[in-house]
Formats: structure tokens, sequence, C-alpha cells
């Protein structure tokens, strides 16, 4: 397995002296990074072997946590045989765990969970707890807590150096640098970001969101609905996991109620993309009855 120079430097001491937990973790990494259902599920293995090799194994289980919470917010759930309450439960289980000796990716995932509630000044007190202990790591989950917590241009300048320091996690960079650029109201930036992201990932159908909001916001309607068809053809393929497109940007943002406060959502992004999002989608689709 090949690590990019982020990863080497995050995961530099190991914090294991058993070579057969490292090798299963760098496994179990290898396989969260292709950031598909079935991937993840096979990460869930090789962490959960790291783990009972090496009961102590922090990291293990602070990836082992990162891994059910995607899952959960993604919508991956479904298709995994999970159900929504399990995957956040397993999340949480193995955060407190990865907490008694915590990590940079534990203060990270930590700081996620916290835009789940609105709590900014937790959010960012996670990921600079993050960058104390790994002042030279730069990626994506921490670009997406500062840009999701009313800080655009600290997560594209986080995503930028993501880029170019972690190559391999494609689908989280390319999905990050969309919504920076989109918050930040670059939506030529954000499309092609996000079309880019889509078309390596079409199952994380939170890239197919942005894309057709960027286009919604553009005028190109014919993208726009090449983008709804695209991810609707993968709710076809998955109908455990249909959802609109509002309701996809609600749960990847980790907005679950609602009823939330109209200047929150906006600072949450679900205020920007949603409304854009089903609007086009209702013009699109009253533009496609009339042909």
């Amino acid at each position: 397995l090949k690590l990019s120079g982020s990863e080497q430097e995050e995961i530099t001491g190991k914090e294991t002296d058993n070579p057969e937990a490292y090798s299963a973790f760098l496994q179990g990494l290898g396989y969260y990074r292709q950031y598909k259902p079935e991937d993840l599920a096979q990460a869930i293995i090789y962490f959960k072997k790291a783990i009972e090799l090496d009961p102590n194994y922090s990291r293990a289980y602070a990836e082992l946590a990162v891994t059910y919470w995607d899952i959960a917010v993604l919508f991956y759930w479904p298709k995994l045989g999970m159900s929504l309450w399990e995957a956040k439960y397993k999340a949480r289980k193995y955060l407190k765990m990865a907490m008694k000796n915590p990590t940079s990716r534990a203060y990270r995932l930590m700081g996620e969970m916290a835009l789940t509630t609105r709590q900014y000044e937790t959010a960012i007190a996670g990921v600079e707890q993050a960058i104390a202990l790994d002042p030279n790591l730069f990626t994506a989950d921490r670009a997406y807590v500062l840009t999701c917590s009313g800080r655009p241009e600290d997560g594209l300048e986080m995503v930028n150096k993501a880029m170019r320091r972690d190559p391999h996690s494609l689908t989280l960079n390319w999905w990050n640098l969309g919504l920076a650029n989109f918050f930040l109201g670059r939506l030529e930036e954000a499309a092609t970001a996000f079309g880019r992201g889509f078309k390596l990932n079409p199952e994380f159908a939170a890239s197919g969101v942005g894309l057709m909001a960027s286009y919604g916001l553009l005028g190109r309607d014919q993208q726009a609905q090449a983008a709804l068809q695209q991810e609707r053809a993968d709710d076809d393929e998955h109908p455990g996991s249909r959802k609109t497109p509002g309701e996809g940007v609600d749960r990847h943002l980790g907005g679950e109620d609602a009823q939330v406060d109209g200047a929150r959502r906006r600072r949450l992004g679900v205020g920007v993309l949603e409304p854009v999002v089903e609007q086009r989608k209702r013009a699109l689709d009253a533009k496609g009855h009339k042909d």
C-alpha cells in the first residue's frame, strides 16, 4: 500500500508495536479512501481486526468511528444492511474509545459531529486541536468543518493543500473543493470540482447535488438535467437509499432538523444548496413534460 505524504506524516508513530495490527490498519485505510459503500464495509473489517490484535490501538478506533459516521451521513447504511441508528451509535461508541488517547483523526471527527447540532465553536475547536497534534497535516475533513462553520476561505486553502498532499482521497477532495468555491460564489470552479468528483464516484450523491446546484445558478439547464438524471439513475440502482436531491444535501451536511433557523441553515450550507436544487428540479421536470 502506497501512502501519500500527508498519510505518512499522520501515522509515522503507528501507535502500535504489533506489525500485524499495523498491516491490518493500512489495509483498512486503503479500502476507506476508495469511499464507496462496499469499500467502507471492507475497511470496517480490517480496522476491527487491527483492534483485535492491539486493543489499545487508538488510531484504529478513530478510523472505525469515522467509517461508521461516513456510512451514516452519506446515506450508505441501507446499502450495507444497517440502520441509521446503528451507524451513528457505533460511530459515537468507537469515538469515545478513541478519545481515551485522542489522535488528530479523533479530534477531526469530533468537529464533524459538532456540525450536526450546529455547535460551530466546538467544530472549530476540534479542527484546532487536530492541527495542534499534526500542524503539517492537511485533509479534506478539516476543510469541510471550516467551510461549513462559515470560513470557506480557510476551507479552500485547506483543501487546496490537501489536494497536493493527499492525492488518494479524491472523492472528498473534489467535494470539498467544490463546496468551498460554491460558498465563495465561484460557480464555474465549483461546477468543475463537483463534476470531477461525481464522475469519479457517482455513488457519492452530494457531488451530484452540488453539480446540479452550480449549473442551476449558472443557468445551464441541460447540464443540470444531466446531473439530475445521473443521481436518479443511482437511486434506481439502489432503491433502499432513495432520497431527493435536497435531502441528500441535508443528510450530507448533517442537518437532521428540517425546521432549522434559516440563518443557521445558510451557515451549514443547506440553505444555500437545497432551495436551488429543489427549484431547478421542479423547473427541469416541468420542462421535460412540455417536451
